[in-house]
């Protein structure tokens, strides 16, 4: 899908050495609940740890973390060992933000367009300036997820670690 794409959603799986019950316990222990980080701590996982839905970010300080990857999945059992199965991907509701912000512009370009096709001395260089402030909001966005890509491979082995106790 178009969304997955660009927004860099990768399915993952942990293979856990503990039990689905002891893996949580390990996990509630290095995450942090939103908005109880203490200040001047270093990077730290920022999330909720439950059975059906787990979600976790990366939060770094002096960092505005809204394009951070975030986690969300959920643990299943399988004898001695767990699994924790999801997607990493960007925040759901900052996706939800990127698409709505674009829908609007993208409106807004077709507004323009009907309005010069039915005004013929009117100036096209207002849709191109739409047009343009659309394709910068893309790029910008791209940018911004892409600047956070290192995130990923911090937040698994993060999460591998702690949710194995190590």
């Amino acid at each position: 899908m178009i969304t997955e794409r660009f927004f860099r959603t990768e399915s993952v799986e942990f293979e856990l050495k503990v039990s689905v019950d002891q893996a949580i316990n390990n996990l509630v222990e290095h995450v942090t609940a939103p908005g109880k980080t203490p200040f001047g701590t270093g990077d730290a996982m920022i999330g909720s740890v439950t059975k059906n839905a787990t979600h976790i970010h990366r939060s770094v300080p002096g960092s505005r973390n809204s394009f951070r990857p975030t986690f969300y999945g959920n643990f299943s059992d399988s004898g001695q060992q767990s699994k924790l199965t999801g997607k990493i991907t960007l925040n759901r509701i900052i996706q939800k933000f990127i698409v709505l912000w674009c829908f609007v512009v993208a409106l807004m370009a077709i507004w323009t367009l009907i309005t010069i096709l039915s005004n013929p001395a009117a100036s096209w260089g207002s849709l191109l300036y739409i047009v343009f402030m659309l394709v910068a909001c893309i790029v910008f966005f791209r940018l911004m997820i892409n600047k956070t890509s290192s995130d990923v491979d911090w937040l698994k082995q993060e999460i591998t670690r702690s949710a194995n106790g190590s």
